[in-house]
């Protein structure tokens, strides 16, 4: 039996979702970073109206938004940077493993 057919289709299959992915990642950052409004605002709340320009300076470049938008985006993909220390993939795996604990208490509590 030949398995070619099946590995290049399963191979295609990988790719279009990985490019999917990628794609659709794209997109979200350009929305959010072209999405109105002061990102230090948001970061900073009200605090950023009694920021000196050099305060505003300083936390531009700690927040990475004077970097090129590459760069920017790379930082996002991988949830590096300061307002977002750890991937998000950690995150998921915390509330996975937040929800399993649940679900094995619930059922010692059914016994």
């Amino acid at each position: 039996m030949n398995q070619k057919p099946f590995w290049r289709g399963l191979l295609r299959t990988v790719l279009t979702l990985a490019l999917s992915l990628f794609l659709l990642s794209l997109l979200v950052f350009v929305i959010a970073h072209y999405a109105p409004g002061d990102p230090l605002r948001a970061y900073f709340g009200d605090r950023v109206e009694k920021m000196s320009p050099a305060e505003r300076e300083w936390a531009e470049d700690k927040l990475g938004l004077n970097d090129p938008l590459p760069t920017q985006y790379a930082r996002w993909f991988l949830g590096r940077g300061e307002a977002r220390p750890r991937p998000a993939r950690f995150d998921a795996v915390r509330h996975l493993a937040a929800k399993r604990a649940a679900r094995r208490f619930r059922h010692l509590l059914q016994i």
